[in-house]
């Protein structure tokens, strides 16, 4: 979805579409949703502020990486699913080591006062 030119023929049918349908066509990539056995939206990649609808226009988390986002994305998962506590550490943890690593700043010398 969203290929560069010259490489749509990597398109998936129907992403396209289905990005629109479930209102994502501004969220960037990666962008995802979970559904119910009957292909109702329970959640997908964005953070909306309480209460909002999921037609409400969130925060585009993508793959989730940073705290909060590591954290929606464990609470969608409990929301939404069977699995337990000691799964979704499992799962918070290995997203957690998405997060970038601080890029250390050189140091630089001070100006010599001769």
């Amino acid at each position: 979805m969203l290929e560069q030119p010259g490489k749509t023929n990597l398109e998936n049918p129907g992403s396209l579409e289905q990005l629109k349908a479930f209102k994502g066509e501004k969220s960037g990539l990666p962008f995802w949703v979970i559904l119910n056995a009957k292909g109702k939206l329970l959640g997908d990649s964005q953070i909306r502020p309480t209460g909002a609808a999921l037609d409400t226009q969130g925060e585009s988390i993508g793959c989730p990486a940073a705290e909060n986002e590591v954290a929606y994305f464990a609470q969608l998962l409990k929301a939404t699913s069977k699995l337990n506590d000691e799964q979704l550490a499992v799962i918070s943890k290995r997203f957690a080591l998405n997060k970038p690593v601080p890029v250390a700043k050189p140091v630089t010398a001070a100006p010599s006062s001769k």
